[in-house]
């Protein structure tokens, strides 16, 4: 019988976690809210759904620009 080791990775307390509204991001990106959803829909800018709002974790936005930088 194989013995399954899984390990885990530090999360941060859901309190801790800065939760940024699509004009927010706009601005942190110097852009429209159009470009906003274009970046959601096309490059993949990672949201999180709350019943009928959108927001994107402070924390992915800037790993998603790291990774979208040249």
């Amino acid at each position: 019988m194989k013995k399954i080791v899984t390990t885990q990775t530090q999360k941060q307390p859901l309190e801790s976690i800065q939760m940024l509204t699509l004009r927010q991001v706009a601005d942190t990106l110097s852009v429209s809210i159009a470009t906003v959803f274009r970046l959601i829909k096309y490059e993949g800018l990672p949201v999180t759904k709350m019943g009928h709002t959108t927001r994107i974790p402070k924390n992915k936005l800037h790993a998603w620009i790291e990774d979208h930088t040249a």
